[in-house]
């Protein structure tokens, strides 16, 4: 479509289209507004003659009546008998109704309602007001009214006062009017016959006054339809011009906008850029301090390994010797207590001449308390060796957590690391855990172990930390199809479910500041995924959580077979 020499489907886009679309509809909108100004312009005209043709009835009938009573206040008037006045047959009674003057003219009276009938019929033969006397108890046939009459006589008779309307007569439009005519003493004459009285409905006189022409159909509304034709065509026009104008103006903002979208498009890939090498930077700082933080903590590790296990050697020594010494002690204390049993046996014989003597050993006997220290000191020896058999047992778990002289793939018993991790981290667990083990059927797996005993070291010190008072910490192992699996549950306070997404993320930590570096967890998953396994939660607040470790038995990739088959199954 071409409006002003600008065809709306070329150039600009959806924008300019948009433009003459909203022309379009503001060109549609004016139309509309001369119809609607020449409807209501023909609208207020026609009321118009309406009203001219209500003051006209309403003045023709004011002046008929004004007639009708001057012919009352006379008591009728006298007219020469022509071909259109005739003596009146309905006042045949009044014995002077005809009369002749004496120069001969023949005279006849004329009543009020005579005198308008002939008056009315002139004004109908110049086609100007029709008029018309009615009664519902019409005299003369002539008086009969019509059916619009009826009906304003019926209203009268209820206590109206006028009666009007626009109706149509003979395709014509007229405006209907009429009023009551009030009978008075000098109407008595003619009409008391009929039972009438002074101030009763007698009759009315209907006016019916022709409403001119509207314009519509003449010249002066050809020129108003030009006039608002031309008012139209230069409204049109000028929304045509300026739609053509905003279009052209559109057309180029259109252009400068595509290409300043496509200058902050541009920007804005650069900033993507920009912001994803910022991005990549920041996520390879926080690798490399987190590798950072592992390695300084792997070194902690290594040297918290080195100095537990020259602690062990340092302690292993005296300990073995000790050891050694503490049962040559106890062999040698066997057989002090034979000699000494002997010796009781040989006082049973001294003789009488050696009881001064004897009761000299009995006193020291008695006062040393021999019996109580033989009895003592064996249980002094046992407990000495039971509690130095323990503390070897501790540098033993606590050379095998470290594993200082080992840092490679082997063998290892899953249970017994577990044991070893429980004796390091014990002082730990006994004042407020209870440990519950519940250890199936497991054979060794293939693994670096002290970094499986770092795991479990981390879970029970995690699981110790999250029973606020005291609790029960159960540890199980099973194994299923090629996997074996440990698992560590607590009865604390369980993790809320929107930090369980992150508690493997390196320094993420829940604990009061200085009680956790936030790395444990962290580093607890890289050796397992190192190890080709998986760590699962479950917790919940309130719940406890429970942290499971599946590990493949063959350390999830080639692995030679154990130096003892037996021992394989433990």
């Amino acid at each position: 479509m071409t409006i002003g020499n600008h065809d709306i489907r070329r150039g600009g886009g959806g924008e300019v289209r948009r433009v003459w679309r909203h022309g379009v509809i503001v060109a549609l909108v004016w139309t509309l507004i001369v119809a609607a100004s020449v409807k209501w312009t023909v609208a207020e005209h026609r009321q118009h003659l309406v009203h001219l043709a209500q003051v006209w009835a309403e003045t023709a009938f004011e002046q008929d009546v004004q007639y009708w009573m001057w012919n009352v206040r006379h008591g009728g008037v006298y007219a020469q008998v022509d071909r259109d006045t005739q003596p009146d047959p309905y006042l045949s009674h009044f014995a002077e109704r005809d009369i002749v003057t004496p120069s001969g003219r023949h005279l006849t009276l004329i009543n009020p309602s005579y005198m308008t009938r002939q008056v009315f019929k002139i004004a109908r033969e110049r086609n100007t007001v029709l008029g018309h006397v009615t009664s519902l108890k019409p005299l003369d046939p002539d008086n009969k009214p019509d059916a619009w009459e009826a009906r304003g006589l019926e209203n009268f008779a209820h206590g109206a006062k006028e009666f009007k309307a626009v109706v149509t007569l003979d395709g014509k439009r007229y405006y209907r009017f009429m009023r009551p005519l009030l009978v008075q003493q000098s109407c008595l004459r003619c009409h008391a016959n009929q039972g009438y009285h002074v101030g009763d409905v007698r009759g009315a006189i209907s006016v019916a006054v022709p409403i001119p022409r509207s314009f519509a159909s003449d010249a002066r509304f050809s020129g108003l339809l030009v006039g608002f034709g031309v008012l139209w065509l230069l409204g049109i026009g000028g929304i045509g011009a300026a739609t053509a104008s905003l279009g052209q103006r559109t057309r180029r903002l259109v252009q400068t906008n595509d290409q300043l979208q496509g200058e902050v498009e541009m920007r804005r890939e650069t900033e993507a850029e920009l912001r994803r090498k910022h991005d990549e930077q920041r996520a390879l700082i926080a690798r490399l301090e987190q590798t950072r933080q592992q390695l300084l903590q792997a070194e902690k590790m290594a040297a918290i390994g080195q100095l537990a296990a020259g602690v062990a050697h340092e302690i292993n020594n005296p300990t073995g010797y000790v050891l050694s010494n503490l049962s040559t002690l106890q062999k040698y204390l066997k057989d002090l207590l034979t000699l000494l049993d002997a010796y009781e046996q040989c006082e049973r014989t001294i003789g009488e001449e050696e009881a001064g003597r004897l009761q000299q050993i009995r006193a020291l006997k008695k006062s040393l308390d021999i019996d109580y220290i033989k009895h003592d000191v064996i249980d002094l020896l046992r407990e000495s060796s039971e509690g130095m058999n323990r503390v070897r047992k501790i540098v033993k778990d606590l050379k095998d957590f470290s594993h200082a002289d080992s840092g490679e793939w082997e063998w290892s018993d899953l249970r017994a690391n577990i044991e070893s991790t429980l004796n390091v981290v014990w002082n730990e667990l006994k004042y407020r855990t209870e440990v519950v083990k519940e250890f199936g059927e497991v054979p060794q797996i293939y693994c670096i172990a002290s970094q499986i005993n770092q795991v479990i070291m981390n879970l029970l010190t995690n699981a110790v930390q999250a029973i606020p008072q005291r609790g029960t910490i159960t540890i199980r192992t099973a194994r299923e199809g090629d996997d074996v699996w440990f698992s560590v549950s607590d009865t604390g306070a369980g993790i809320a479910p929107e930090n369980l997404q992150r508690i493997f993320d390196p320094f993420f930590t829940t604990k009061p500041v200085g009680q956790g570096t936030g790395l444990g967890l962290s580093l607890s998953f890289g050796i397992v995924q190192r190890h080709g396994g998986r760590i699962e939660v479950e917790s919940g607040s309130g719940k406890g959580t429970t942290f499971r470790v599946w590990l493949p038995i063959r350390g999830g990739g080639e692995a030679p077979p154990p130096a003892d088959d037996d021992a394989a199954v433990a």
